[in-house]
């Protein structure tokens, strides 16, 4: 429609000397008006196509409140004036809705414009994959969520998840673990054995074979994870016995769903922070490691922050707080709702997008060109 059309329309309903019908919507009457126009707005508020004609019939049924009421005043029936205050009441519901619903349809509209982009991703992705990526996406999306883990089993996760973290080169952390370097050093994750360790000794004894951590300090970390395990036993029978009783949802079927998940993140998070356990009391540790148990969630790193810049999600910045990081954890969790998409097959895409060394292999060459 034109600017002219909706001139032409305006003046064609414009008059003071009788009511003019139009006949776009034959609903109307004079039913009360709060149900039509809430109906109309909860379309509005989820983008659903029938808004128009919902508003319309509700439009509709305003007129014709205001013509009956005209009818019963001409004729002296004054009690009939409750229809022009429904009529005017209905109206101011309507400007008060949309004082705020317009916020709404706008952060509905960006949204969609920021998922829009993450489709363009996977698509221009998929137009330079190799091989591989089949199987990566074969390996992810098979993933099960494994809830029943001891916490022997628990610090091999830590211990792997820190040696990834900060930058360290996946491929070469990646040959750690492959070559068993790692089962060696942290005596095959026995949490009691680990606890006892002196990190300058593992660092004097093993730096030459697993320097690809890349900071000593990580060493410290690892046995500290192993020390507030045994902690933890005190009030907890395992790891895994907290975090099931958390609360957490691990598969997200709704936007609650999404907003319980943070609910209890953040009460995760205080608790961890409470107990002093290292590395995992911050956000994106321990959004790797609940991805990685199987969990909704990614890991929002600096290859998948990088691309929630590229994508326009956030502005760039040397460093992001934790906020930041969940928020667009957040975003792709509710893109993969929108989109019933594998949340860890899209981290997959982002790592790629984002350049993750590890992850460059799944695309050709021209892909980064």
């Amino acid at each position: 429609m034109t600017e002219e059309e909706i001139q032409e329309i305006i003046e064609k309903f414009d008059s003071e000397q009788e009511f003019r019908v139009s006949q776009a919507f034959q609903d109307g009457g004079i039913d009360p008006l709060s149900g039509r126009l809430h109906r109309a707005a909860v379309d509005q508020l989820s983008e659903d196509k029938a808004m128009s004609s919902r508003y319309g019939i509700w439009a509709n049924t305003v007129r014709d409140n205001i013509r009956q009421a005209h009818i019963e005043i001409e004729s002296g029936n004054m009690r009939e004036r409750r229809l022009l205050y429904r009529a005017a009441n209905s109206l101011s519901a309507f400007a008060e809705l949309q004082a705020n619903l317009g916020g709404v349809m706008s952060n509905h509209s960006d949204q969609e414009i920021k998922f829009q982009r993450i489709d363009d991703i996977i698509n221009r992705v998929n137009a330079h994959k190799t091989p591989a990526l089949a199987e990566d996406i074969a390996t992810r999306s098979s993933w099960c969520p494994n809830l029943e883990l001891s916490d022997n089993d628990i610090l091999k996760h830590f211990i792997e998840l820190i040696s990834y973290s900060q930058q360290a080169k996946a491929l070469r952390v990646m040959g750690l673990i492959d070559k068993g370097i790692l089962d060696k050093v942290f005596q095959n994750y026995d949490v009691e054995a680990v606890a006892k360790l002196n990190p300058e000794h593992l660092r004097a004894q093993y730096w030459d074979q697993i320097g690809a951590i890349r900071f000593p300090q990580k060493l410290e970390a690892m046995i500290g994870c192993a020390q507030v395990l045994l902690q933890m036993k005190k009030h907890h029978s395992t790891f895994m016995t907290y975090l099931r009783a958390s609360k957490i949802p691990v598969n997200l079927k709704s936007q609650s769903d999404i907003d319980i998940f943070w609910r209890e993140f953040t009460a995760v998070q205080k608790y961890l922070h409470y107990i002093d356990m290292p590395f995992f009391n911050n956000s994106t540790s321990l959004c790797h490691l609940l991805m990685t148990l199987g969990y909704a969630c990614i890991k929002p790193d600096s290859a998948v922050m990088g691309a929630a810049v590229k994508l326009g999600i956030v502005p760039e910045k040397s460093t992001y707080n934790d906020a930041t990081r969940q928020g667009v954890v957040k975003t792709m969790q509710t893109y993969c709702l929108s989109r019933n998409f594998n949340i860890r097959v899209l981290d997959g895409y982002l790592l790629i997008y984002g350049g993750q060394t590890g992850a460059k292999h799944l695309v050709s060459p021209r892909f980064y060109w």
